[in-house]
């Protein structure tokens, strides 16, 4: 039975610096217990906030430095490796650092393998190399996963806050419409967030979210999947799944809630799911200071308006953390751990995609043509980037063949 659920209703009334002395502490003090091991140990760098400031904590109370290892890519607006260089020259730690290019996708079936279920987040990629990396120095790594989560540090989090301040607003169509118009003509991002921010606009909170965090709308699948898949997938509950998450935290504030509902789908079921595996796959372990459960406590108490302030995200981490890391890792737009998929797909792995999801036993399982065949297309062109679409098709294609024996037979028959 279920033994601990996170509080969000207890908020403590504290000051701005009180709020930073007790989280330093308490952070302080979850990785000091993680520091224990009679193995060797290092961390994972990315060079955002999260894991930067792990890295930082460990150098103050390690004698010996840190050995760090930061993935990356040659292509500069997916590559962190700068800003993890400044926070390794900082703590004189012993850095390594791998590049991931686009020849390692040969490594999918065996990702897929591993995973053992259509695990679709591309990251996963990054991280299996990372982690293969890291065993080579070290047995014992701690990361950064669940910074996010405690402190509102994704984009979606401002999103929902603008559709909970312009929930009624009317005419939201029209302006869906229009930022697509000037989206088209001009390619100017800003353009293409207000499309997908119109486009996601839902009655309910939930449908809200969803439509943000989802790779595939409704409508959307309407256009690549046949009939027959179309009917046997009916009854997909996914709406729900994440409502009844949603509504468990019915007595939190409306932000409260989603942070609630992403520490109980998001970060258990996709990012520790994704870290667990690469990890183990190589006989490391990984261990998430922020994930403590007496710090998870506290930054349930945390009021949200010191969490994203007006529409500045991890507004309190972010203070605290300025005299420890350089402003360029901590004032800068966020990247996530993305894959360059985006210019990968319109490059050298064009021809592999065109193999993979339009051969015959994949579309016979209930695809249409025409309709992922559009996806590539639109994606080649630069009309739309299908790239995340494209991959989650990839790794249903590769767990389809490796775990149903008979899908080729089946298919062909």
């Amino acid at each position: 039975k279920r033994y601990w659920r996170l509080d969000f209703s207890k908020k403590l009334n504290l000051s701005e610096k009180e709020w930073m002395k007790v989280i330093e502490e308490k952070l302080k003090e979850a990785v000091k217990i993680r520091l224990r091991s009679d193995v060797p140990l290092g961390a994972h760098l990315s060079g955002g906030t999260d894991s930067s400031t792990i890295v930082a904590f460990m150098a103050l109370q390690m004698k010996e430095p840190v050995k760090t290892f930061s993935v990356g890519f040659k292509e500069s607006k997916y590559n962190e490796l700068p800003f993890a260089r400044m926070v390794a020259q900082r703590y004189k730690t012993e850095h390594t650092e791998i590049i991931v290019e686009p020849k390692m996708i040969e490594i999918l079936p065996k990702l897929v393998y591993q995973y053992e279920e259509p695990y679709a987040d591309s990251s996963a990629l990054p991280t299996w190399y990372l982690c293969q990396e890291t065993k080579k120095y070290v047995t014992v790594a701690l990361n950064g996963d669940g910074g996010d989560e405690n402190f509102a540090g994704y984009d979606r989090y401002s999103a929902f806050k603008l559709y909970l301040k312009f929930k009624f607003l009317p005419g939201k169509k029209i302006f869906q419409k229009l930022s697509n118009f000037l989206w088209q003509k001009t390619k100017i991002p800003i353009f293409r967030k207000a499309w997908r921010f119109f486009s996601a606009y839902q009655g309910k909170p939930i449908s809200f979210y969803l439509r943000l965090i989802g790779y595939f709308q409704e409508e959307e699948k309407k256009e690549i999947y046949d009939e027959k898949l179309l009917e046997l997938i009916q009854e997909s509950r996914k709406e729900k799944f994440l409502e009844e998450i949603f509504e468990e935290g019915k007595n939190f504030s409306k932000m409260d809630q989603i942070f609630y509902t992403d520490i109980n789908s998001y970060l258990p079921d996709d990012l520790l799911v994704k870290v667990d595996i690469a990890s183990m796959t190589h006989s490391l372990e990984v261990r998430s200071p922020f994930l403590d459960y007496e710090f998870m406590e506290l930054c349930a108490k945390i009021p949200e308006d010191l969490k994203i302030k007006g529409f500045n995200k991890k507004y309190i981490f972010k203070k605290l953390i300025q005299k420890y890391l350089p402003k360029e890792c901590i004032f800068r737009p966020k990247m996530g751990f993305g894959v360059p998929l985006d210019d990968w797909f319109k490059g050298e792995l064009e021809n592999y995609l065109r193999e993979n999801l339009l051969e015959k036993n994949f579309l016979n399982f209930g695809f249409k043509k025409e309709g992922i065949e559009k996806l590539i297309s639109e994606h080649k062109k630069g009309i739309k980037n299908t790239s995340y679409k494209i991959w989650a098709l990839l790794i249903l294609k590769f767990w389809l063949e490796i775990f149903f024996k008979n899908y080729k037979e089946k298919n062909e028959n």
